[in-house]
């Protein structure tokens, strides 16, 4: 059975923080900007990918072994030596996730496999009321010096629109 997809369990609403020169851009240009990966201001960022990864994976893994096992009587017998299905995919996501974190964040140039940016996004879902009317704080104080913004976006509208 595949696992539950993490679509599903998203909030309603996401925000994103920026400056007026963001908001302008964001505008006139119609797409968000993503900041390569080594100049983060919030190193969690990196983080959190990392343990979203594996979630993000395992659905479409987890469905391509299904497939495979019901069409090839190897993968039945590979998948059965494992215990399970979903041990085995546990097996395939851990280190395809480990490859791409490993080879995709790397200080060494050389050694990357690509290069990525982040366009950050946070929700309210969880947080106290206020959070709810006001936005976060923490985001605030840096957007907010100079006059910041927080554009809200329908998390379902933006998924199809980056055709995820």
């Amino acid at each position: 059975m595949a696992t539950e997809n993490i679509h599903s369990k998203l909030p309603p609403e996401l925000f994103h923080y920026t400056s007026v020169e963001g908001l302008e851009s964001i505008l006139k240009n119609q797409y968000l900007w993503g900041t390569h990966w080594q100049h983060l201001n919030d190193e969690r960022e990196l983080s959190q990918f990392n343990e979203l990864l594996p979630k993000i994976i395992r659905p479409s893994r987890e469905a391509y072994i299904e497939k495979l096992c019901r069409n090839k009587s190897l993968y039945r017998k590979i998948t059965k030596q494992w215990g399970s299905i979903e041990k085995c995919c546990d097996y395939i996501v851990g280190g395809l996730s480990k490859a791409l974190s490993t080879g995709v964040v790397h200080d060494d140039v050389d050694e990357q496999i690509l290069d990525f940016f982040i366009a950050s996004l946070c929700t309210s879902q969880g947080a106290p009321r206020e959070v709810h009317q006001h936005g976060l704080l923490s985001q605030w104080r840096y957007y907010g010096q100079n006059g910041g913004f927080a554009i809200e976006f329908d998390t379902n509208k933006l998924l199809n629109l980056i055709e995820i």
